[in-house]
């Protein structure tokens, strides 16, 4: 049984009443939302035990480029602390996908903080504000899968949380996504698709490949045979009479100067 079959399974045994811890096995990794709500109900609901669930808690279960607070400590869960896989459980009504800034301003003045505390910047990008929670789960995932801190087949959850009732939704299996081929930056040659042999047209557009013309009855010629290639070898082309004759009497002069030559 895997370990997302395990927490389901916990899950349908409280919902039914008999909450069920899981057995002992592999650590693993829960980020969560800082809701209150969740503590002391997020457990018994996913039946974590005390001593293999490493929990990590940010506001509104995230992690991303902007709002990575919650990467080292995730990442710590699974180098030093042994977490075999991770689990991003998001809830219902969500503080973070109805944020105003309106009220969080109202909240600085009363606590005498100037908004220029928080920047210039949107305020809801500072606080990583969403809309939809699920989409906001699976971000959260996708972030996890490709940020190059865990192997490309470390399984990766994303789980969405009912805060009344405790039922559990799972919005991304990580068991199911098959894991992709890590592509080098580096440009990879491909080979050219097989082109139809075919006469060289006449006006070929300058950089593109003429198709290969197709092969010819080779005209005798004079003097030794080649290999394909043109390179001197096996003979392949055996030469008619007369241009055997030429070469003979060609090799005779050549001897004979060479003789001359030597003489003087």
């Amino acid at each position: 049984m895997t370990l997302l079959e395990e927490i389901k399974e916990a899950n349908r045994s409280f919902l039914a009443g008999s909450p069920l811890q899981l057995a002992e096995g592999d650590r693993f990794v829960v980020l969560t939302c800082i809701d209150p709500r969740l503590t002391g109900f997020l457990e018994p609901a996913l039946g974590l035990s005390r001593h293999r669930a490493l929990v990590v808690r940010t506001a509104g279960n995230q992690v991303s480029d902007s709002c990575n607070d919650g990467l080292r400590s995730i990442a710590a869960a699974v180098y030093v602390k042994g977490g075999k896989e991770i689990l991003v459980v998001g809830h219902s009504d969500c503080a973070m996908s109805r944020f105003s800034a309106t009220d969080v301003i109202e909240s600085f003045r009363k606590a005498g903080v100037p908004r220029s505390a928080f920047g210039d910047g949107d305020l809801r990008a500072w606080f990583a504000a969403f809309h939809d929670v699920k989409a906001n789960v699976i971000r959260s995932v996708e972030y996890l899968r490709k940020c190059g801190m865990f192997p490309a087949n470390f399984k990766i959850h994303g789980l969405m949380l009912d805060s009344q009732n405790g039922k559990l939704e799972v919005v991304r299996d990580g068991d199911s996504i098959k894991t992709e081929s890590v592509v080098s930056d580096q440009l990879v040659a491909t080979p050219s698709p097989a082109r139809t042999p075919g006469p060289v047209s006449s006006s070929v557009q300058a950089g593109a490949l003429a198709p290969e013309p197709p092969p010819l009855p080779a005209p005798a010629t004079k003097g030794a045979a080649t290999t394909a290639g043109g390179r001197p070898g096996a003979l392949k082309i055996m030469a008619n009479p007369a241009s055997m004759m030429d070469a003979a009497r060609s090799h005779k002069e050549r001897e004979k100067s060479l003789r001359h030559n030597g003489r003087t």
